[in-house]
């Protein structure tokens, strides 16, 4: 979901909801290219394509949330890794959250070899931890919540 400081999103406030202004764009380039980046998040949440070359560009995404921080610009958050800095008002959304259901990661667990304790509580960990992760709420704000009709894939 977009977020940035709650100074700079007083700025960008009074927009409606369906054609959202984000101000300066904060793009995290990989080389791999396959997280979200500013144009897929568009397409995803149904709004008009940012020009891509405009912005500040970061090769790692704590330095791409630090610059959200210090009010630099909006960055597209990872839940997971930013739900604690919107819960602390650290930084606020400011544009409707969306879900890729065609990438992440996976743990496999090895179906020959013997049952090892260990193996059990890491994914006893991960299965709560995504639980706890899918059950918060954070309304992004002034925007509506989108809700997903795709079921949730389980841990």
């Amino acid at each position: 979901m977009p977020v940035a400081s709650p100074t700079l999103s007083e700025g960008l406030g009074g927009a409606p909801s369906s054609t959202p202004r984000f101000g300066q764009l904060l793009h995290l380039e990989t080389e791999t290219g396959a997280w979200l980046d500013w144009p897929a998040y568009a397409e995803r949440a149904g709004l008009p394509r940012p020009d891509a070359g405009a912005g500040l560009a970061f090769n790692n995404h704590q330095l791409l949330i630090e610059a959200a921080l210090t009010g630099e610009g909006v960055a597209l958050g990872w839940r997971p890794l930013v739900d604690g800095l919107v819960q602390a008002g650290r930084l606020v959304p400011v544009g409707p959250a969306v879900t890729r259901h065609d990438a992440g990661y996976f743990l496999l667990q090895p179906t020959l070899l013997p049952a090892d304790p260990g193996l059990a509580a890491l994914l006893h960990t991960v299965r709560a931890d995504f639980a706890a992760t899918m059950a918060r709420e954070i309304e992004p704000r002034p925007f509506v919540r989108l809700i997903d009709p795709a079921p949730q894939p389980s841990a």
